[in-house]
């Protein structure tokens, strides 16, 4: 939301079934072995509401289930398997016979020991029930000495989050004021040469740049997601008057368009005039792969090892989709990629975070006056 004016865009999400098929692909381009089609997981949708869903079973079994609604999370299981652990995942597998297999395959675990499993869990509950070496007197003066202690300490932290968030608030508005003034100027021509500090200072400005594109150096990043369809994200050189080069963030394409033979329409040799918004190198995410320039496999937008990759300046410009919807979804019907909207929605969260802090903050403080 910028200051003053709505945004609203869809909702999106990652399904259990865009997941796994996301981590097979990445496994297959790398070939580590970090997992398999076989490897065991879990799909669980919507947990703690009426329909959740929850289903154990191979990576493969998981791609044919059907999760419903989101939300959704995915969780891979370890090398190591406690028996009472996988009693649970037999309660909701997919395939009750394929995961038997998987369990005695992979962690040597059989329905023999099930029995054997279930009586030691039972003899460890009445060994507690029998323990009586600490007096309840005793754990009732325990809890209540640290349940006072907390009490006193969480009012306090909860207060000062909720003035920090203040705090950042104010800068929030500041910043989406200077974005905002930014993105309503009129676009200027790029210069030929620039410099790391005018790129920050000019994040989100408007700008033309003329030349041609460099389509055999066309960089495809990702897998990533549009409106819950997997893709790409299109980054090309662009061949400047003078020879120079900067990249061009082109926007999102399908993963049926990745060949460049079936989206002519994206690969014209002409000159063209290109209005983009300057941004930031958006950095390296710790939970992704490294990317290989030699095999043309690019998994994040490395600014500098893409220039360094292609010859170009660490300039990066993000392709402006066209004002008319029509006109967007024409061009990403005929491969075209789809570029970012005009009027960039950054997220402004922190008056509910104030709101959350002083109300924690408020309840603590009633329940350690009670108490």
């Amino acid at each position: 939301m910028i200051r003053n004016r709505l945004i609203y865009e869809p909702p999106r999400y990652m399904t259990v079934n865009e997941a796994v098929e996301q981590l097979l692909e990445i496994e297959e381009k790398r070939q580590e072995n970090a997992y398999t089609k076989d490897t065991l997981a879990v799909g669980v949708s919507r947990v703690g509401s009426d329909d959740q869903i929850i289903r154990a079973g191979t990576l493969e079994q998981l791609l044919t289930v059907d999760f419903g609604k989101p939300l959704h999370s995915l969780v891979i299981v370890g090398h190591r398997l406690h028996l009472l652990e996988a009693e649970v995942l037999r309660e909701n597998a997919v395939d009750l016979e394929g995961l038997n297999r998987v369990l005695l395959r992979d962690y040597n675990i059989d329905n023999a020991q099930k029995a054997a499993v279930l009586g030691q869990a039972r003899t460890y509950a009445h060994k507690l029930e029998a323990d009586e070496s600490v007096s309840e007197s005793e754990w009732k003066g325990q809890l209540y000495s640290w349940k006072s202690i907390c009490l006193c300490t969480i009012p306090l932290i909860a207060f000062g989050l909720g003035t920090w968030q203040v705090q950042r608030l104010k800068w929030k508005m500041a910043l989406l004021d200077d974005v905002n003034d930014r993105m309503h100027r009129r676009p200027v021509a790029l210069p030929l040469r620039v410099t790391a500090e005018e790129i920050n200072r000019n994040e989100y400005r408007r700008v033309i740049v003329y030349g041609v594109y460099d389509h055999a150096n066309e960089m495809l990043v990702g897998p990533r997601s549009y409106e819950s369809e997997p893709g790409f994200i299109v980054v090309t050189p662009l061949v400047r008057e003078d020879g120079s080069r900067v990249l061009i963030n082109r926007g999102w394409i399908k993963r049926e368009l990745q060949d460049p033979k079936l989206r002519p329409e994206s690969q014209s040799a002409e000159p063209v005039a290109v209005v983009a918004f300057v941004r930031r190198s958006p950095g390296k995410n710790s939970f992704m792969p490294d990317s290989d320039p030699d095999s043309n496999h690019w998994f994040n937008l490395d600014l500098e090892l893409m220039a360094k990759h292609t010859g170009s300046q660490e300039v990066l410009l993000e392709v402006i989709q066209p004002e008319s919807a029509a006109a967007a979804i024409l061009d990403a019907r005929n491969g075209v990629p789809l570029g970012v909207p005009s009027l960039v929605d950054i997220r402004n969260n922190h008056l509910q975070y104030i709101l959350t802090w002083y109300a924690m903050s408020a309840i603590t403080g009633v329940m350690l006056y009670i108490s």
